[in-house]
């Protein structure tokens, strides 16, 4: 491993990756070999993900990845990560709020996230009960800050992808409210249906009566995007699940009409509001309104003659 991360020069990451996979996948070896590339990661290479540019970051990131694959096939790794996934996560917050770019490090978190819900380990997400509320507070404080790197999708995946348990979740759930409006919002169908799974996994598992003075205070604009993924132009799966999901609700769907709408409008619009008049045979003229009472308005404030 010092070997393949030592070097500052560059070198081809295909080929610095095939001997740790073919370890990885081994029955005899896979675990002993996991436990100490974790342990080597963890330990010695992280800091190179402050520059999410260079060859050794790939390459770190690449072996991060390999790993969570093997954590998350084989259930006899679960042990080999659970002394790694407090230090791990840390790391990854403190650097966060320090170097320049992190988006490495988020990366490396949404590693580690989706391997643990593919997984859905006990033991490793008892481990991450403690840490939760600080990578919240990470978490949205990227979120709510410039999106200078583009990293706001993953940070909303990251909030709505943490690994624990709902009932660890649930002192939290007021904070998760906004980045699940902005998955709903969001332009990635991927991260649609992500906020699409989660508000139907918290809709069928929680009390209206807890539920909804836990997302009251976007509960107007999340259910207008739900509105919103009815259109013509969304896939049928988005929209389909949308549809279901206002099923689900029943009248708090329609909450959002208590609220003023904001509307999209022009203060000076290309035609207006238009009036066709046709007269026989088929001669037709178009009158413009606005333009008419522009002029009628012109005209009663002109001084008297």
């Amino acid at each position: 491993l010092d070997a393949l991360l030592g070097g500052g020069e560059y070198y081809e990451l295909a080929p610095m990756v095939q001997l740790p996979h073919l370890l990885l996948q081994s029955s005899a070896l896979g675990r002993s070999f996991a436990d100490a590339l974790a342990t080597h990661l963890v330990r010695d290479r992280l800091d190179a993900l402050a520059d999410p540019t260079s060859p050794q970051s790939q390459l770190v990131l690449k072996l991060f990845s390999l790993l969570m694959h093997a954590v998350s096939k084989y259930s006899s790794c679960e042990a080999v990560l659970s002394p790694h996934v407090v230090p791990l996560v840390e790391a990854c917050l403190k650097a966060m709020k320090e170097v320049d770019d992190p988006s490495a490090y988020v990366r490396l978190l949404r590693y580690l996230f989706r391997a643990l819900a593919q997984a859905k380990f006990d033991l490793l997400y008892r481990e991450v009960v403690p840490v939760l509320q600080p990578c919240l507070n990470t978490l949205l404080a990227l979120l709510h800050g410039p999106d200078t790197h583009e990293l706001n999708d993953t940070v909303v995946e990251l909030c709505l992808t943490l690994p624990a348990r709902l009932s660890s979740i649930l002192p939290h759930l007021p904070r998760l409210a906004h980045p699940l409006l902005r998955a709903l919002r969001s332009t990635s169908s991927e991260l649609q249906l992500l906020g699409l799974r989660t508000l139907e996994f918290w809709v069928d598992s929680l009390n209206p009566d807890f539920l909804d003075p836990c997302i009251a205070e976007v509960e107007p604009q999340l259910m207008l995007a739900l509105w919103a993924l009815l259109k013509l132009q969304q896939s049928g799966a988005l929209g389909a699940k949308a549809l279901q999901m206002l099923g689900k609700l029943g009248g708090r769907s329609r909450c959002f009409l208590r609220e003023p709408l904001e509307l999209e409008a022009k203060p000076n619009p290309e035609h207006g509001l238009r009036l066709i008049l046709t007269f026989k045979p088929e001669t037709s003229f178009l009158v413009p309104l606005d333009r008419c009472i522009q002029l009628m308005k012109t005209i009663l404030s002109a001084p008297p003659v």
